[in-house]
This record gives C-alpha cells, sequence and structure tokens, in this order.
C-alpha cells in the first residue's frame, strides 16, 4: 500500500492529484509512522510494516544500484530528493496461516537490509 506520510505538504499533494482524477487509495494522512502498519494489525493481520521511500533508498537499496540509478536520472540534488522520498511510504501486512508457522520462523518476512545481504562486490 502506498502512503503519504503526515506533513504540510501531505493535504495539498493529495489536493492535486484528486483534482487531476486521480485516486490514491490509502493516501490520507495519518498521525505517524507507526499508524501506517497499526492499521494492518487493526484488522487482524498478524505483522506489518511501514518505511519510508528515503529510508528504503537508504538502508535498502545497495549502493551499486543507487549510482546506476543516479546516471540514468541524472540527479544532481540527492538531498532534494530524500526530502520528497521521506513525505511518501509503502506499508504492508501479512496474515500467517496458523501460530505454528510463525513459530517456525515465518515472521522473517519482509525487506532485507543491504547490511544483511551478502555482497558479490564489496562496494560499501
Amino acid at each position: 500500500m502506498f502512503d503519504i506520510v503526515p506533513h504540510r505538504s501531505s493535504r495539498a499533494t493529495i489536493h492535486i492529484t484528486q483534482s487531476r482524477g486521480v485516486s490514491l487509495p490509502g493516501a490520507e494522512p495519518h498521525t505517524d509512522i507507526t499508524s501506517l502498519s497499526r492499521r494492518f494489525l487493526d484488522v487482524g493481520f498478524t505483522s506489518a510494516q511501514a518505511l519510508t521511500l528515503r529510508e528504503i533508498r537508504r538502508t535498502y537499496v545497495e549502493p551499486r544500484e543507487l549510482r546506476r540509478i543516479a546516471q540514468l536520472e541524472m540527479l544532481d540534488e540527492v538531498e532534494e530528493l530524500e526530502l520528497v522520498l521521506d513525505h511518501y511510504a509503502i506499508s504492508w501486512g501479512v496474515r500467517f496461516p496458523d501460530e505454528n508457522w510463525v513459530r517456525e520462523g515465518g515472521d522473517t518476512w519482509g525487506l532485507v537490509r543491504k547490511d544483511q545481504v551478502e555482497n558479490e562486490d564489496d562496494d560499501g
């Protein structure tokens, strides 16, 4: 699910997209990043997570891939990009089949941090 993280520009972004006929289901502002995953738990999901796009970029995308993307996008202002990415989040939830599944290691789902991945080259 795609979300807009609470910020003073959130309402403006939602208004602009709606005025152009674009619907962003789930884009209503929430009080904080925790509330984005909490809404899954409130309706019976076993586990949930929410990350800003900035956090995903910094924590989960390999440096080599960031350099490749920067060349494609001709990105000059990384700081400005990160400010924008901090306003958006992706949240998801999962319902495990049963309690045994969770106890047997089934709760190890989600994104893998780049520092937890065995890297073929030492980009850093």
